[in-house]
């Protein structure tokens, strides 16, 4: 992703992250959530971590919390 600006002299990256998930019967969307994050890191290694735990925190399965407690 392109650096935005210049952040006290070092460029400033900012990674997006959207998660949708679609009813297969009606199409609707029954989840849908978009998740930035803003830092120096060329990569992006570090900010998908983040990103992932932002997005999923109120994800509204009770088993994927659970599942989500176990791995942590």
């Amino acid at each position: 992703m392109a650096p935005s600006k210049e952040w006290f002299g070092r460029k400033h990256y900012v990674y997006a992250l959207t998660i949708q998930f679609i009813e297969r019967t009606t199409g609707a969307a029954s989840y849908q959530v978009n998740v930035t994050h803003a830092d120096r890191d060329p990569t992006g290694n570090t900010a998908l971590h983040g990103l992932m735990n932002c997005a999923l925190a109120d994800f509204p399965h009770a088993q994927c919390r659970a599942a989500q407690s176990r791995a942590l």
